[in-house]
């Protein structure tokens, strides 16, 4: 039979909105799983996002074929093809033996060039995971259950794609993940909107705004390295739903707790929107070392370094101190960077991975050496997180600190709460 993959455009939830019809759909034959899965994304009714409008609907098997990633069996051929869109949702899962690594390495180059936010579903039901299509991807957001019925952790496929990495990124109280990826997305398209409605968000103090290949203005507060250190500092590790289970038992297991400060099932914890407003619309507040002269950050807050890891003149260690408060504050905050992936040229495709070395640090400035009172320090991932009580009057900083030389840039993230 057909493959039936497209949304109904005459339900309630998309009145007034355009879905292209990307890859081709069978006239008059709708997806009741599109269907949701729009709804929950960009829905007049169901999503947080429902001012989106303008929507490219595409079959996973043509996004990552013919219709965006211009994926080939092998290395080379074409670079991704640009887009206007900023923000992809993929409520699937699926596997490409022989070509997994290369489709990832496709996915990750787009989120890093093009800073086109990519939030992807993982496989339902608890265990390891088996499929590497998407959630074995570094750039993206990955989205699991707050049930922890999830397939959880990375797939081993080469020396880059290791097993063992931190997947989910952060989980939503659904009953399946492909309702969990575009609630999550949801949330990614109402922040990305309001980092680029709000300039002066973006100015630490000087704006390093980018156009991306598609002529389309990001600002700071819009990266995706930003959005989803938002997205991750200000998650919910406890949580008291009416309607669903609760995460009640975050990092409580040794087995749970991961090298990148997060829990094994449920990564940052639950989405919380609201937190993560709050923390971008902080704004962009710069490292000591790049000329902050306030003396401290204030409780909420972000910074985008487009240069970091002490080659070409860049910093070798990023600094920021924390307010002083006479009550303890909880302190979470997310340092996410991206996989580097070489790219080549337009027409000649290079796969060639780097990933950077980056750690994330809570030191104390009242003792003499500003000792390192607690770190995130993984070598496989490329977010480090703190989850930490500071206690009252404590001046403390976090500190970003890199291994080895070279110039990078990086997305870093926090908030300080009444405990």
């Amino acid at each position: 039979g057909q493959e039936v993959w497209f949304p109904d455009p005459a339900n309630a939830e998309f009145v007034g909105k355009t879905i292209s019809n990307a890859s081709g759909a069978p006239a008059g034959l709708y997806s009741s799983h599109a269907t949701s899965v729009g709804g929950s994304f960009y829905g007049n009714m169901s999503s947080i996002a429902p001012g989106v409008s303008n929507i490219a609907a595409f079959s996973a098997n043509d996004w990552i074929g013919g219709g965006a990633l211009l994926t080939i069996l092998g290395n080379g051929g074409s670079r991704p093809l640009s887009s206007t869109s900023r923000v992809a949702n993929h409520s699937y899962v699926g596997s490409a033996p022989g070509a997994e690594s290369y489709v990832l390495r496709r996915v990750d180059w787009l989120v890093e060039t093009d800073e086109y936010i990519q939030v992807v579903g993982l496989g339902n039901g608890a265990g390891t995971s088996y499929v590497a299509l998407l959630g074995s991807a570094y750039n993206v957001i990955a989205a699991g259950r707050t049930d922890g019925q999830t397939q959880v952790g990375s797939v081993a496929l080469d020396e880059t794609y290791t097993v063992g990495r931190t997947r989910p990124d952060l989980v939503d109280p659904s009953d399946y993940t492909s309702t969990a990826a575009p609630r999550i997305a949801s949330a990614v398209a109402m922040l990305v909107q309001a980092g680029h409605d709000n300039p002066a968000w973006s100015s630490d103090p000087v704006s390093t705004s980018v156009t991306n290949r598609a002529g389309i203005l990001v600002r700071n507060a819009e990266r995706s390295e930003v959005i989803k250190a938002v997205l991750m500092a200000g998650a919910d590790r406890v949580t008291h739903d009416s309607t669903s289970i609760d995460l009640l038992n975050y990092r409580t297991s040794s087995a749970d707790q991961t090298s990148n400060g997060l829990d094994r099932r449920y990564g940052a914890g639950q989405l919380n929107v609201r937190n993560s407003y709050w923390i971008l619309a902080g704004g962009e507040q710069a490292s000591t070392e790049d000329g902050n002269a306030a003396g401290s950050v204030s409780g909420r807050g972000f910074d985008y370094d487009p240069a970091f890891g002490g080659a070409s003149g860049s910093n070798s260690a990023g600094t920021y101190p924390l307010p002083i408060d006479g009550k303890p504050r909880l302190l979470t905050a997310a340092l996410v960077w991206n996989l580097d992936i070489n790219g080549g040229t337009a027409n000649n495709f290079n796969p060639a991975a780097t990933l950077r070395d980056l750690n994330l640090e809570v030191i104390d400035l009242a003792v003499a050496g500003s000792p390192v009172i607690s770190a995130s320090q993984s070598t496989i991932e490329n977010t480090e997180n703190i989850l930490m009580v500071v206690p009252a009057g404590a001046h403390y900083a976090l500190r970003v600190t890199r291994v080895g030389s070279f110039k990078w840039d990086y997305g870093l993230a926090w908030q300080l709460l009444a405990d």
